[in-house]
């Protein structure tokens, strides 16, 4: 069954975003 749209982008802006986050404490050295 398809999600709804708003589900689907909800999820996907929350876990790009705790990726970036990781990436930046993990590279205290990045600009």
């Amino acid at each position: 069954m398809p999600w709804p749209n708003k589900y689907t982008a909800t999820w996907l802006v929350g876990v790009i975003s705790v990726v970036l986050f990781a990436f930046y404490q993990a590279i205290p050295t990045f600009p």
